[in-house]
Parts: structure tokens; C-alpha cells; sequence
């Protein structure tokens, strides 16, 4: 089951289930190719895990255990990702952090990238936080 979250024409934000690791891991393979300095992980240590760890990452974030993982998708398949997490303490948890921005070259100029890290967007799927008032863009810049 595939959760869609916002569409726009062909294109939408979606999350994924647990068994949908092998398309999750692809992407992010991708995305270290493409961009390796956004990312704190490198290529070769994400080609490294094993199957185990790309279920747990997707169960994790399916859950909105605290964060989430989510995807722009279009015509059926996955072309951009990006991740959130709130903190756990209670004055912190209406900041959600977004890191691992990532949309296929070929899909850069579909403004993807921009409805994947913005406030309404994020708005939308973080809405079982309660308390989310904005985000803030974390991690490596390129």
C-alpha cells in the first residue's frame, strides 16, 4: 500500500511501505552517485547494508516513529526523496529537521526538489506531530 500524501498533475509525494526497500535503496544509490557531498553516508557504505537494515529504515519511517521518509514520484516512478525527524523533547518537537534532499537530475526542473522541502508540504504529512510550526534544512550542503 502506497500512502499518497499530495498531487500535482503526474507527479506525487508518496511514502513507502517496508517492501518497497529495493526501490528506496536504488534511489539512494543514486543520490550518493550523483551528489555524494549532500549526504553524510558514503556510496559505498549504503551499498554495504544489508537488506535488513533498508526494511528497518523503511518500517521506522512508515510508522512516523519520530520521522519520515518520503518520495516524489512520477508516472509510477520514484524520482526524488527526503527525509524528517522532530527531537523527542517537548519544546522542540513543532521544528521538524529535513535532510537528504534529493530529485533525479532528469526531474530538476519539475520544481520537485522545491514541493519536497517546504513548509506546507512537510505540513501535510507531519500533521500527527500536533504541534509542527516549521522546518529547518539540515545536514550537508552541496
Amino acid at each position: 500500500m502506497v500512502k499518497r500524501i499530495s498531487q500535482i498533475s503526474k507527479s506525487a509525494i508518496i511514502t513507502l511501505p517496508p517492501e518497497c526497500w529495493r526501490d528506496v535503496k536504488q534511489l539512494r544509490l543514486e543520490a550518493l552517485l550523483d551528489t555524494p557531498t549532500a549526504f553524510a553516508s558514503s556510496y559505498e557504505e549504503e551499498a554495504a547494508l544489508p537488506e535488513e537494515v533498508w526494511i528497518d529504515r523503511l518500517t521506522t519511517a512508515f510508522e512516523r516513529d519520530g520521522n519520515i521518509t518520503f518520495f516524489a514520484e512520477v508516472d509510477g516512478a520514484l524520482v526524488g526523496m527526503a527525509g524528517a525527524n522532530w527531537p523527542a523533547r517537548a519544546k522542540l518537537r513543532h521544528v521538524a529537521e529535513v535532510y537528504g534532499v534529493y530529485v533525479a537530475p532528469e526531474m530538476r526542473d519539475a520544481r520537485l526538489r522545491t514541493r519536497l522541502g517546504t513548509d506546507e508540504e512537510i505540513a501535510r504529512w507531519a500533521s500527527f506531530t500536533g504541534g509542527y510550526r516549521k522546518s529547518e534544512l539540515g545536514g550537508h550542503q552541496r
